[in-house]
């Protein structure tokens, strides 16, 4: 098969993982949690405020119009101007002399693994009719519907992670195939054209992230693409910063890949310092992804960056050696000049594929923690996918560990300690391996029908290999939508379900909570009911609650309270930021004279 056929088969390929990234994209979930709001959520203020913050659980950035205010018939009432006291609050101005009514806030953020969250909640000025209460609900949600930008943004952004990890399997896996795998495919005019594919694309999906990071974050269409104001916000930030440096690492690899394929005839080994130099700009490179996504958000991340980068660079030299296989070095290559390349591949093939498994055992472990959020979440069913997937390139794998059992055995005569039966791995087989029957090493005699043989085996092993390869594209795809994806853990917390609470008492006063769903991170409604020792409610001159958490040294988060009847009071929409056993304190003042000061704990799932 010529190489412009090869060529075409692996781009059609690549164009169905693409299309069914396609068709099952949506824009990512929420990943940042909105701690804390001021107002808070459904507070009702004697005076209009000078501006309203955001505090979330960790560093988030703001694009221009990220934060806004609207009165009740949907006109802005902000002064535009967003500003950062620290990493991970935001605040916006209010224009001064709100009149009495009821307010909407929505808000639109970009977290730290460069998704975009969003939200809305509302505060109301003076006392007014409580009928007006749910239009201003209404006109929250038409706000936040018309914030959420295009879904084809979303769809482009998700197929440019796939072309980028898409470019670096290639790169990475067809540098390393070269330099230490097999040299001879230095020499190859199409080891060049893998090499320089992964290079190209990998610095167009580059590229082309950063400018689609503005709108996407923004929420904006594509008619702002090219915004100044917007990229140097992206560059501003870790994925700018991370994008910049693959970039810098793209550029600087050039002489490093024109020296690797430079025509050598006479096989002159590369010099002492291009492995080093090599391989600190492969780490490097495969840092960048995992420094501006999941990796470096959530539980344990000093663990979970170096399991990324491990599990980036395995993914590129075992897909990307599989790309070299089937385009370069299969083709017009019989048994004898295989014998180096598809042995050698093997047993590197099997150490990445152990690497894989450990650190995708470790992150699936950490995103998702539990069976619920795998069943129960589009993070784990599109996890579920990539596993099935996973499974059944490995049971190729295996298949083609047989066939180069059979391919290259070991010559008799060779000297040995013990025969050896044929054990699948992926992708290839060991030097030393040889077929046996019940036990006993099969000689080769060159008069048998060994040649018939050896073409069928050959045949069998092209294809079992290019199903791999076709299999390794379609997780490439997956894994694209999953890093688009919420983490399960977080997106089951916040879907969640039943509820928690506990009553304070005192002598005088019971104060009872009741938090609906009881989960974090996310939102909650929290129910609060004064009554006196004998059950009847009871009217409070003020009541005023907190939850903290002093073991993890979190300062006290104030619970707004709107009141809505005789002891009874709401905080819709409250969030708490993680589970546990929480301390929770209630300032009671019953009368004029007399403040009560109740303490209890409050478990969160």
């Amino acid at each position: 098969m010529t190489a412009h056929r090869k060529l075409i088969r692996l781009a059609a390929v690549s164009g169905l993982a693409l299309g069914i990234l396609i068709l099952v994209a949506a824009p990512a979930g929420a990943h940042a949690v909105l701690l804390q709001t001021t107002p808070g959520e459904g507070a009702v203020l004697t005076s209009p405020p000078g501006s309203v913050s955001l505090r979330y659980d960790e560093q988030v950035t703001v694009t221009p119009g990220g934060i806004r205010v609207y009165d009740s018939h949907g006109s802005r009432v902000d002064s535009g101007t967003i500003t950062k006291p620290s990493p991970d609050v935001v605040q916006l101005g209010v224009r001064p002399h709100l009149a009495d009514g009821a307010y909407v806030v929505t808000w639109r953020v970009i977290s730290a693994d460069t998704h975009p969250v969003e939200g809305a909640f509302t505060f109301q000025v003076g006392l007014i009719s409580n009928a007006v209460a749910p239009n201003v609900t209404g006109l929250a949600q038409h706000l936040l519907q018309n914030q959420k930008g295009d879904q084809t943004v979303g769809v482009v952004y998700g197929a440019l992670r796939d072309s980028l990890y898409t470019g670096l399997a290639l790169l990475i896996g067809a540098v390393v195939f070269a330099a230490w795998i097999w040299p001879g495919a230095r020499r190859l005019r199409r080891t060049a054209r893998l090499v320089w594919a992964g290079w190209i694309l990998t610095l167009a999906a580059t590229i082309a992230e950063v400018l689609i990071q503005g709108i996407y974050g923004a929420g904006l269409g594509f008619k702002d693409l090219f915004h100044s104001q917007l990229i140097r916000q992206v560059l501003g930030t870790e994925f700018g910063h991370m994008s910049i440096l693959r970039l810098a690492i793209l550029l600087g690899a050039l002489p490093l890949l024109r020296r690797l394929l430079r025509s050598d005839p006479a096989g002159k080994p590369l010099p002492v310092w291009w492995a080093p130099t090599a391989a600190v700009l492969g780490i490097v490179l495969a840092v960048t992804p995992a420094l501006s996504g999941h990796a470096h958000t959530g539980d344990l991340p000093t663990l979970a960056v170096p399991a990324d980068v491990i599990h980036i660079l395995a993914m590129a030299v075992w897909l990307g050696g599989l790309a070299m296989l089937v385009y370069a070095v299969f083709p017009g290559r019989g048994v004898k000049e295989l014998r180096d390349a598809v042995p050698r591949f093997s047993r590197v093939a099997m150490t990445c594929v152990v690497a894989l498994v450990v650190t995708g055992s470790f992150q699936a472990w950490r995103q998702v923690g539990s069976i619920h959020a795998l069943r129960d979440t589009s993070y784990g069913h599109i996890l579920a996918v990539k596993l099935v997937l996973v499974l059944v390139l490995i049971v190729f794998g295996g298949l083609s560990r047989q066939i180069v059992g059979f391919l290259f055995p070991r010559r008799v005569g060779e000297e040995t300690n013990h025969p050896r039966e044929r054990v699948p791995v992926v992708a290839g087989g060991a030097e030393d391996d040889r077929p046996a029957t019940n036990g006993h090493d099969v000689e080769l005699d060159e008069d048998d029908d060994w040649e018939l043989d050896e073409a069928f085996e050959l045949r069998r092993l092209k294809g079992s290999v290019f199903a791999e390869v076709v299999i390794a594209v379609a997780i490439l795809a997956v894994t694209a939508l999953l890093v688009n994806a919420a983490p399960a853990k977080i997106a089951a917390a916040q879907r969640g379900g039943g509820s928690t609470g506990v009553t304070l008492k005192s002598g005088k006063v019971w104060v009872d909570l009741d938090v609906i769903p009881g989960v974090a991170p996310g939102a909650n409604d929290v129910h609060v009911t004064a009554i006196l020792p004998s059950g009847a409610p009871v009217n409070l001159v003020n009541l005023s609650l907190t939850l903290d958490y002093p073991s993890r040294h979190i300062p006290p988060l104030t619970i707004p309270l709107r009141h809505l009847g005789p002891g009874h009071y709401l905080s819709p929409g409250f969030t708490i930021p993680f589970s546990g056993t929480w301390r929770v304190t209630a300032d009671v003042q019953t009368d004029e004279f007399t403040d009560i000061t109740l303490v209890g704990t409050l478990a969160v799932n």
